[in-house]
């Protein structure tokens, strides 16, 4: 199995790098560290299917249990 980490920027498409978008497409699952984030509305758009960590943090008292 293969992990890679990739950072979605400040918020805007247009500000993913080619590299980033394009593992984006390519990853067979896609987990995001939480859906509050403004690329998400995007990603629906353009057919990225995705999981999340949500749970975790709206489950957890703290950071510390999270992480």
């Amino acid at each position: 199995m293969k992990i890679q980490i990739i950072g979605l920027g400040p918020g805007n498409f247009d500000d993913l790098t080619l590299r980033a978008y394009n593992l984006l497409q390519d990853e067979t699952h896609l987990i995001l560290r939480t859906t509050k984030h403004p690329l998400v509305n995007e990603f629906l758009t353009r057919g990225i299917e995705y999981s999340s960590c949500d749970k975790f943090y709206d489950t957890a008292m703290n950071f510390d249990e999270v992480y």
